[in-house]
């Protein structure tokens, strides 16, 4: 028994015996829905025909579907002197008492209806493949240690569903999301032979939460060009990207960065959108490809590389291109690019 359950336990055991005979009172959750795995707040409310001293909520979920990342008073409980909040496998419990320390005079959660008492935030474990339902629900007598049930407390007696308190739960809708994206931006560079560089951008299409981190690993052909060097995207700079780590290969090049690397850890991430830009591989031509302008014959051609995005071909262990949402790793669809090495 943890000694957090048995504070409430006390708590609510002096504030009285079960009260019989209520009628038209309950607790609420809200329903929501996200797409992808974007964080979502349910609002847990009460109506109540007479005012309430504090109260207990266990809320059960499928955790396989759903994670539980915050839960906490708010609305007219949101002063309350004495919260506990745990989040546990399968759901949550949150105790709340209004006015638990001298001089008691605090004032209650007042009697009406749709009143806001709590909030419960939280995140989709998976990306699903089809529109989903999860059942967000109160359970009473699963849920901690000893096994609490839902009640309010008014007049120093408690109520709770077998006092007739209706226990309504929430549905929580995962939307199935677009496919993340990656993709490679085109590039060039003239075939000067002194070196002259360019750019192929690597760009994400996302909608399926913030990006906490990204891995991309880029093959090249290496008759035809070198790869100089690998640097952060301007939106992967833009949202103070702490850490990076780049290596160049023979016939290809990687990059794995972190947004929130160090302390304080403020949780920055890369939002989603379309044509982030997270990456840029800077390439110079490996031959030069000279000609005379108004020299008879046709142009010579240009020399083009390709660029995949390879999975499981660079590094040791050998890497994949993925994206970082919520702290699981998402692989994106990938789309290659070229890069041109122009007649000059």
């Amino acid at each position: 028994m943890r000694p957090i359950s048995i504070v409430f336990l006390v708590i609510f055991a002096l504030l009285g015996l079960n009260l019989t005979g209520s009628a038209q009172q309950s607790l609420s959750i809200s329903d929501g829905s996200t797409q992808g795995l974007s964080s979502e707040t349910l609002t847990i409310t009460l109506d109540a025909t007479a005012d309430v001293q504090g109260y207990v909520l266990a809320i059960a979920f499928d955790d396989t579907l759903l994670t539980a990342s915050d839960l906490q008073p708010a609305g007219a409980a949101e002063n309350a002197e004495l919260v506990v909040a745990e989040i546990l496998t399968g759901g949550v419990t949150l105790g709340v008492v209004m006015d638990s320390e001298p001089p008691y005079g605090d004032a209650p959660i007042p009697a009406g209806n749709g009143t806001t008492i709590a909030t419960l935030t939280v995140t989709p474990a998976q990306v699903v493949g089809s529109d989903t339902d999860v059942a967000v629900d109160f359970q009473d007598g699963t849920l901690n240690s000893p096994a609490l049930d839902n009640i309010i407390v008014q007049g120093g007696l408690s109520v709770g569903a077998g006092e007739g308190l209706g226990l309504n739960g929430g549905t929580m809708t995962l939307l199935e999301p677009p496919p993340a994206s990656m993709y490679i931006e085109d590039g060039s560079a003239p075939a000067d032979g002194f070196g002259t560089t360019g750019d192929a951008r690597i760009l994400i299409d996302n909608s399926l939460g913030d990006v906490q981190g990204f891995v991309t690993a880029v093959t090249h052909d290496g008759a035809v060009i070198t790869l100089e060097s690998i640097s952060l995207g301007a939106d992967a700079e833009a949202a103070g990207t702490e850490f990076e780590i780049a290596n160049i290969y023979e016939n290809g090049g990687t990059l794995g960065a972190v947004v929130d690397f160090t302390a304080p850890f403020e949780g920055q991430t890369i939002p989603q959108g379309n044509g982030l830009h997270i990456a840029s591989y800077t390439y110079s031509c490996d031959n030069s490809n000279i000609y005379t302008e108004g020299a008879p014959g046709t142009p010579p051609a240009p020399e083009i590389s390709a660029l995949t995005l390879a999975d499981g071909l660079l590094g040791d262990p050998v890497l994949n291109n993925v994206l970082v949402i919520t702290g699981l790793s998402i692989s994106p669809l990938l789309e290659n690019g070229t890069f041109t090495c122009e007649p000059v």
